[in-house]
């Protein structure tokens, strides 16, 4: 049996408003009937053009999506390890060039077609402006990403 729920998904590590998402009942557990993947990618390019400083967890989030690790994902940003760690910890804030460079390299994983669009829109001195506005709620549309 599936049924249409609107929840809080927080298994990113922050939380996600899915709105009208199949749920179907397994083993008397609720499970989403969606394509993960496809979840994934709507959430990063979410992140990539939000307009606000990403979070730590938002950060752990890509980084772990790439597959790599704190040292790896350092190297590739010109940073050391515990900078990656104080950041994803927000212990330190990530500044707006790092914030554009992880977005840079996500989006080159992802898809290339969409660069121009992020330079354009998402540049260092947007985020430097927006960095103490308060996060606004990630709603994603479950029609990009139902099961088929």
């Amino acid at each position: 049996m599936t049924k249409i729920k609107t929840i809080i998904y927080e298994d990113f590590g922050f939380p996600i408003t899915l709105v009208d998402v199949p749920i179907k009942i397994v083993m008397g557990e609720e499970i989403l009937d969606i394509d993960m993947h496809k979840l994934q990618i709507s959430v990063l390019k979410f992140l990539i053009f939000k307009a606000t400083p990403l979070t730590g967890s938002q950060l752990r989030f890509m980084r772990k999506f790439l597959k790599l690790t704190t040292t790896d994902f350092a190297k590739k940003l010109g940073v050391t390890h515990p900078t990656i760690l104080s950041w994803e910890k927000e212990e330190a804030h990530i500044n707006p060039t790092a914030d554009m460079c992880v977005r840079i390299e996500v989006l080159k994983f992802i898809q290339d077609e969409d660069l121009r669009k992020f330079i354009t829109q998402i540049t260092a001195e947007i985020l430097a402006l927006h960095k103490k506005e308060q996060e606004a709620p990630i709603k994603i549309d479950p029609q990009q990403f139902i099961a088929c």
